[in-house]
């Protein structure tokens, strides 16, 4: 009994679904209720505006808190204006902190998100910002440098005069490559 009980066992993968295995996707929200949690956490995140927000996703081990927060993570990359989404294990091996590892993981795979959705229009400004700090606004480049700014790939600094950087997790290597 116990041979069948482990090859039942090992029939199953508890890790995660990707995008690729979509049709493997059990919707729980009836046996959830209180409506798509995904589509909730999505409205909380993007009604926050320019606020730092917090939400909690908990669930037994198994029961789809990583599925969902890939299916959020698309939502949210893929709304308007794109919100760019990191996930940090805080959990490895069981204890805290967050291990160097984990946050290395992170900033090189948001550093490669960055690189994904920058054009190479909007590569020349971000090289423009690195070096000078500064943005030149023409009529041509003025939607390129909202999205920048929308998608915070550029950042405003307003001290006692106004002045720009690049994100951090920008690598300019990484943004040698178009979309």
């Amino acid at each position: 009994m116990t041979d069948v009980f482990e090859r039942a066992y090992k029939a199953f993968d508890p890790a995660p679904l990707s995008a690729a295995d979509s049709n493997l996707y059990v919707d729980l929200e009836p046996a959830r209720g209180e409506g798509d949690v995904v589509n909730r956490l999505a409205k909380r995140i993007r009604g926050s505006a320019d606020e730092p927000t917090c939400q909690l996703l908990a669930g037994h081990h198994g029961s789809g808190k990583s599925t969902e927060l890939r299916r959020l993570q698309g939502l949210l990359e893929r709304g308007t204006p794109p919100i760019f989404v990191v996930f940090c294990e805080a959990l490895i091996g069981g204890d805290l902190p967050i291990h160097q590892a984990a946050v290395d993981r992170a900033a090189r795979e948001g550093a490669r998100a960055y690189a994904r959705q920058l054009l190479e229009e909007h590569v020349a400004i971000v090289r423009q910002v690195a070096k000078t700090g500064k943005l030149r606004r023409t009529a041509g480049n003025d939607q390129l440098i909202r999205e920048l700014l929308d998608s915070r790939a550029v950042l405003q600094y307003v001290n006692k005069t106004e002045w720009y950087g690049v994100n951090p997790l920008i690598e300019l290597s990484a943004t040698r490559q178009s979309r």
